[in-house]
């Protein structure tokens, strides 16, 4: 399929677990985006971004699973969290820029991520991410996998976590 001078390849950053934890140094994706598709505005629209964020939530690692099995349906402490929630951090004329954090709490706009291997490559993007999501005036807290193998110590951690945020 070739692109005509109306179709965009717009850059979408991934974090690792929309990488599926694989060990990459890419950190940017580009979306295939049809002008006509996106009723002539020539840029990702919300619903494109929503799709995405579905299939990552088809394709959860183990940690994932395993720490949404604790913080799903207000298990935790009554807080309710989205898995694989899109966030828009920039809107022009290029398109929409966004992330798509592991879980989020609009309650308290807390953002926590799962850092896998990858994360060890990715260190500036991450940077990156946090200092845009906090211009957002969301909070994060940053989990490596290793600590789920103690997880009354990382749900802790999530709590005093929440706790803080005002």
């Amino acid at each position: 399929m070739g692109l005509s001078a109306k179709d965009k390849l717009t850059p979408c950053p991934l974090s690792a677990s929309q990488r599926g934890g694989v060990a990459t140094k890419v950190n940017y994706i580009y979306l295939y985006t049809n002008h006509n598709e996106m009723g002539g505005r020539g840029y990702l629209d919300y619903k494109v971004i929503k799709a995405h964020a579905r299939e990552l939530r088809k394709n959860m690692t183990d940690s994932e699973i395993l720490l949404w099995e604790k913080l799903r349906n207000r298990y935790f402490f009554g807080y309710k969290f989205l898995r694989q929630h899109p966030i828009v951090y920039k809107a022009d004329y290029q398109g929409l820029n966004y992330f798509v954090a592991d879980f989020y709490c609009d309650e308290k706009k807390a953002v926590i991520e799962l850092d896998g291997p990858i994360h060890e490559t990715t260190i500036e993007y991450d940077q990156f991410r946090d200092e845009e999501l906090k211009r957002l005036g969301l909070r994060i807290l940053r989990l490596k996998n290793d600590e789920l193998e103690n997880m009354d110590d990382t749900l802790l951690k999530i709590k005093l976590f929440l706790e803080l945020v005002p």
